[in-house]
């Protein structure tokens, strides 16, 4: 009886330290993945996403009919 409970202290242990170094380099995996601040893209103008675009605005085409086109 002795040496099962000494086989499964062995086991939990090692099973446990499996778990947190899974944990750990899974965290790490998924943090480095995101987007570093070096390549995050500028802030979308939401004058540009109107629902209906104004008809006869020379500044809504001037800031907006390269974007708009994308989505056209």
């Amino acid at each position: 009886m002795e040496e099962w409970r000494f086989i499964a202290l062995i086991l939990d242990r090692l099973f446990l330290i499996i778990f947190v170094l899974v944990s750990i380099i899974g965290t790490l995996k998924l943090l480095l993945q995101g987007p570093l601040s070096s390549h995050i893209s500028p802030p979308v103008n939401p004058y540009c996403y109107s629902y209906y675009p104004p008809l006869n605005d020379s500044k809504w085409r001037k800031e907006c009919e390269n974007e708009s086109s994308v989505f056209l």
